[in-house]
This record gives C-alpha cells, structure tokens and sequence, in this order.
C-alpha cells in the first residue's frame, strides 16, 4: 500500500539541496512549508522563484483563496512573487477582494487604498496590451459591481452643501488625479481651464494628488497665471477627502469638472458624493469611471455614449490639439543637432516610451530603417517604467540599426519644433497616441497609424474605435488591425515619394483646422457646463 505524500514527514534539508542543485518542489511540499516555520516559509520562497513562475503563484494564489486569505504569510510571499514572476492577475484578485471586505466592513481608509493600488497595478498589466493584460483590465473594470462599492464608499463623505451667492460669474473646479509635466490628460485640463477663464469663467484646479506633482511645472505656472490649485497632498485618503470638500464649502463652485485618470479613486467617490450641484466628466479616455454626473463628454468617438451606464448624459464634444498654436508659431528643429545628415528622412515618435516598445510597433519601425537606409527614427517622451529604453536600444541593435535611432527623452517644450522638423510620424499600436497624433496631424506631416484591433476583453465596450482611426480623416494611411508589414509598406510607400508626403500632410493640416480647434472645443463645452447649471437649478 502506497503512502500519501501528504502525510510523509518533510525533509526540509533535503527539499534545500534539491533547489540549490536546480531540482523543484512539489506543489504538495510547497503547501506544506507554508505552513510550516519561518525556515520552511523561507524555503517554499526559494522553491517558488526558482519553479516554473507564473505556475507557482496559480498554486500559491489557489492556497490564498483557500484560506480566504488570512494566512498574512502566504498573501506576503503572493503579493511579493506575482509582480516578480510576470503573474500579477492573482495578485489583483486579491487587491479587489481585500477593497471589496474593507468596503462592507465600513473600513474607508482600507477600502479607498486597496482599490487604488488594484487600479494602479492594473494599469501597470493593462499597458502591455496581451493575453494576460486582458484579463486584468477586465477584472477591474466591471461597472455594476465596482460602481455599488463606490457608491456605498461614498456614504461615509459629507456631500459639499454650499452653493456660490450669484449666477454670474460662473465659478468651476476642474478635478484632475494629478498635475503632471508632459502629462496628455493634465495637459488637457490646463487648455480646458485657460479657455473657459478667457470666456468669463472663474476656474479653479484640484488634484486629488493619486501620485504627488506640487512642485510639478505645470502647478507653478497655474499658480503664476493666477489659477487657484488645491493640491491634496496629505497622506491619508480620508484627509484628502476632506481638504477638498472643506475648500470647496468655503469656495462653493457652480460646476465642477472631472478630467480623471483610471487610477484616482478620490476623484471617483468624490463624484459619488456630490460636491457641486452640476457634475460633468471629461471622458478622454475608454476606461469606465464611476460617478453622478449631468452630463457625460465623450472626446474621441460618439459610439461610446451608447456604452454609457446612462446614455442620456452621453454628449461628443471632440478633441482638440492643445499645442495647436505653439505648432503654427514653431519654426523647424535643427537636424543637425540630432545627428541627421542632409537629405535623410526624419520619422518620429512623440509619447511615451512604453507605447514604443509594443512588440509589433518596434518590429515595424526598425523593419522601416532596415528597408529605408536613409531614415532616422527621433523618439521623445518619458520613459515612465525606467527600462524601456533600454529595451529598445537592445531591440535596434539586434535589427542592426540602432546607430539612426535618436532618444531624445522628455522634451515637451521641443514637440512643436521636432513635428516641424519630421518628414513621417509614425503611430503606435496598438495603443495609439492621443494628444501626440492629434499634434502630428495639426503639424502637417504624414501620419501612418493602425486601425483598432477590436477585441471585447481589451477594449471594454468591445466596439471603440483608436484615436488613430477617429482622428485621421477619411483617406488617411491607416493599416488594418494586426497588420504590421501593412503598416510598414505604408511608411515606406511615403518614404519614396515626397510629393505625397507634403500633399497628405497639407490634408492632414486642413483636416485638424476644420475640426480640432482648442477654442471651438472649449465653445462646445462651455455650452455643456452652462446647460448642466441651468438643469442643476
């Protein structure tokens, strides 16, 4: 009769040396030294590293549930080893389930930072546009459930009960996660609030600081134009909370305006919890966010007010090209200053690295210079993950032609002259740019993007349309979904032909003129916040 491995004594020394000699332990002894002493605990974490990764977090994410995670050794070594080993879906799973908890037993503090630090991870997973990021930007972009947790979250704040003495001035806050230098979604906020002040508004800004930027450019020069800007940069969730529904009794607003990331969760239970009688969201992104709004502004395609939870507050008011001016006003970048020789081609990125560093995308552009030998590829923009870079210097160098590439960092005061300077920009996919492309187009130059890759895991209406395919006009250079020698051919079909490249591009200019306008933009939406004061009343 054979003897249950479950009940054989472990021989922890043992189990030892068949790590260190490469051997792995079984998933039965695995469970077992967790259970065990430090020293077996110590052990388990050494054979999990070292065992076939994501495999070994599953089993170690299975034995959390089991527990119903209250084994604070196993949810250590889980939340540890999950980001290390390329598995962090058990480790969200967790998150949302300790938020959730935290939520029901009335535990605010807890619940506000666990569901931060899910949507922060999982904008982390969700960036890198795969298999296993699909899963994670689902699992924490579930309306209905998220939205009853929100709301009951939003019980515990006093709702702001001032209202401003007259009609006029209309007074606004504009609600922002972060103001970020060379940010597309602080950038956006700052141009909506500089045009509704030049058309009689008094604006005033919020962060909710879901990542510190008080000493950020971007404050310093709101603060120089006369803005005011509450920045909530005490550490507790709950204080913050209360600084800005304090400031806002003081100072009440007619309207206020979210222009949030996915990841601020006071920006989302603020608008839970009424802070102006008119509440309207600038919706720049497809992320969902949850919220009591009068009105809900879409910017990048009207079939997403369908997907709304109420598309009665759906209205499009488009995107504008913040940098439009700057653009018209810049003269070109100096090539030589890049290491451009005369009568070679410029092609251009502009955005963040880790858009750059999609498998596909990268795989297309150095296809491009190896086929186009008189190309330079400028990339400019942060390197927000700290390795990207990196990665793509190895990635050129492997293709052999990393001597033309140029990685000119963050260089958001240079944007409008580097455009001027480029003879092709060239889109990511597949997340495409956003303000980047909307200022390549105003810039007159030759875009080539992708068209979406629909998929209703990925995109969570399961029918959004890229900025790319909404913001080119009807005859641009886009490449169907997926199709990267597609979109090769087409950067090099302009890289041969100048006369295309200057007549698509003077298209391109006419195209933003007639409908990305940052004060016609600012117009439409004027007429949203006056029209949800006038319903608030």
């Amino acid at each position: 009769m054979r003897s249950d491995p479950k009940s054989t004594p472990l021989d922890v020394a043992a189990i030892y040396r068949r790590i260190q000699e490469g051997g792995e332990v079984k998933p039965h002894e695995t469970e077992r030294l967790l259970r065990g002493d430090g020293v077996a605990r110590q052990i388990a974490h050494l054979g999990l590293f070292r065992s076939t990764g994501r495999a070994a977090v599953d089993h170690l994410a299975a034995l959390a549930r089991e527990q119903g995670y209250s084994d604070q050794g196993v949810v250590n070594l889980l939340a540890q080893l999950g980001p290390q080993l390329n598995n962090e879906l058990p480790v969200l799973e967790m998150t949302k389930e300790f938020g959730f908890t935290a939520a029901r037993d009335h535990r605010v503090e807890d619940a506000l930072r666990y569901l931060q630090h899910m949507w922060v991870r999982a904008e982390v997973v969700g960036q890198q546009r795969d298999v296993r990021s699909r899963a994670a930007m689902k699992l924490v972009s579930e309306p209905a459930q998220i939205d009853r947790v929100l709301v009951d979250l939003a019980r515990s704040i006093a709702p702001v009960s001032a209202a401003p003495r007259t009609a006029e001035p209309v007074r606004c806050a504009i609600l922002v996660g972060h103001l970020a230098d060379e940010n597309s979604i602080t950038n956006v906020a700052m141009a909506l609030g500089r045009g509704l002040r030049e058309r009689g508004m008094l604006v005033r800004f919020i962060s909710t600081e879901s990542s510190p930027t008080g000493s950020s450019k971007s404050v310093q020069g709101l603060r120089t134009d006369g803005f005011p800007v509450h920045i909530a940069d005490q550490q507790a969730y709950l204080e913050k909370i209360a600084g800005i529904t304090g400031s806002l009794e003081a100072e009440p607003v007619h309207v206020a305006v979210w222009v949030i990331s996915a990841i601020d969760v006071i920006g989302k239970v603020l608008s839970c919890s009424g802070i102006a009688r008119a509440q309207v969201l600038l919706k720049i992104s497809y992320t969902h966010h949850c919220g009591r709004f009068n009105h809900v502004m879409v910017s990048i395609d009207p079939s997403e007010i369908a997907d709304l939870p109420d598309p009665g507050t759906g209205v499009f008011t488009g995107s504008p090209v913040v940098l439009g001016d700057r653009i018209d006003a810049a003269q070109p970048f100096d090539r030589a200053a890049l290491g451009i020789p005369p009568g070679s081609l410029m092609l251009g990125c502009y955005g963040r690295l880790q858009k750059v560093v999609s498998a596909g995308y990268s795989r297309a552009v150095a296809e491009v210079l190896k086929r186009a030998p008189n190309a330079y590829l400028v990339l400019a923009g942060p390197d927000i993950n700290g390795a990207d870079r990196q990665r793509l210097q190895e990635l050129f160098a492997n293709a052999g032609v990393a001597e033309r590439v140029r990685y000119l960092g963050s260089r958001y005061d240079d944007v409008p002259a580097l455009l001027k300077a480029t003879d092709i920009y060239c889109d990511t996919f597949p997340w495409p740019g956003g303000q980047s492309i909307l200022e390549a187009i105003h810039a007159g130059i030759a875009v080539v993007g992708m068209k979406t890759m629909h998929d209703p895991d990925l995109d969570h209406t399961g029918s959004v349309t890229s900025a790319a395919e909404r913001f080119l006009p009807g005859d641009g250079l886009l490449a169907q979904p997926g199709d990267v020698d597609g979109y090769v051919e087409l950067v090099l079909r302009l890289a041969g032909d100048a006369e295309l490249r200057r007549s698509y591009g003077q298209r391109l200019h006419e195209h933003s003129r007639a409908n990305y306008g940052l004060r016609d933009w600012v117009q439409r939406v004027e007429r949203v916040l006056r029209a949800s004061i006038a319903e608030s009343l």
